[in-house]
C-alpha cells in the first residue's frame, strides 16, 4: 500500500511531465519526498509558514509566507497540493527570465488585473523586510530606504505613463534595467525554492537552498 501511494498513477504523472521541464524520474522522487512530508497529500498555509521559519529563523516569515502561499494556491481552496507545487517549482527552477519574473509580477498583483498599484507593492514590500530583516534590506537592496520610500522609488521608475500603476511591460523594463530590482524579484521567488528540499534528510538538497539564498541576500 505504502509503495503505491509514494508513486503518482500514470495519467497524472505524465499530465505533469508535460506541464513541467521534469523528467518523469525525476517528477516520481518529488512526489515521493512530498508524501513522505505531507502524507494528506496537501500542504496548508501553516506548513508553508514552518517551512520558512526553518530557513528564515531570524526574520519574521508570516505575512510573506501567506503571500506566497496564496500566490500558488490556483484554484483558492486554501491548500496547495503536490501539482500546484512542482509547476511551481519547474518554473522557479528551470523557467525563463521572463517566466521567473512573471512568478514575481503574480505575487504583487495579488487581484490578477494585470496591473500592480503601488498599495498591491508596498504590502509585498513590507513582507520582505520582515522576512529579510529591515537592517539587511536597506544596507543589501534599498539604498537606506523604509519599505514607503523604496516603493515610492520604485514607482517614479517604474510607472512611465503616470497612471499610478504599473503594468507587465513596465515591470520587466525595470527588471531588466535595475539589477539590484531583479536581484531582489529572485528573492521574491525565494518560496519556490524551498520547495526544493525533498526531505527532511537531504543533505544536498538543503545545501542547494541556502546556497541560493545566499546569493539572493549576499551572504557570504
Amino acid at each position: 500500500m505504502g509503495q503505491r501511494e509514494s508513486k503518482l498513477p500514470p495519467r497524472e504523472l505524465k499530465d505533469l511531465f508535460y506541464r513541467t521541464d521534469f523528467s518523469e524520474k525525476e517528477i516520481q522522487e518529488y512526489y515521493k519526498s512530498f508524501k513522505k512530508r505531507y502524507p494528506s497529500g496537501i500542504m496548508t498555509t501553516e506548513d508553508l509558514m514552518r517551512l520558512y521559519n526553518s530557513f528564515f529563523a531570524i526574520g519574521d516569515s508570516t505575512s510573506f509566507a501567506e503571500l506566497v502561499f496564496r500566490t500558488f494556491d490556483k484554484n483558492r481552496d486554501e491548500k496547495i497540493d503536490f501539482s500546484e507545487i512542482l509547476c511551481a517549482l519547474s518554473l522557479s527552477l528551470r523557467g525563463s527570465l521572463d517566466q521567473r519574473l512573471l512568478q514575481s509580477f503574480n505575487m504583487f498583483d495579488q487581484d490578477m488585473d494585470g496591473e500592480i498599484t503601488s498599495e498591491d507593492m508596498l504590502v509585498i514590500m513590507k513582507a520582505i523586510y520582515k522576512l529579510v530583516g529591515e537592517d539587511s534590506m536597506e544596507r543589501q537592496y534599498t539604498g537606506g530606504r523604509s519599505p514607503e520610500q523604496y516603493v515610492k522609488h520604485l514607482f517614479n521608475i517604474m510607472d512611465k505613463n503616470g497612471d499610478r500603476l504599473v503594468s507587465w511591460n513596465e515591470f520587466t523594463e525595470a527588471a531588466y534595467r535595475d539589477p539590484t530590482f531583479l536581484k531582489l524579484m529572485e528573492l521574491c521567488r525565494s518560496g519556490s525554492h524551498l520547495y526544493g528540499v525533498r526531505s527532511e534528510g537531504d543533505a544536498e538538497g538543503l545545501r542547494k537552498v541556502a546556497c541560493g539564498l545566499s546569493r539572493m541576500c549576499n551572504i557570504s
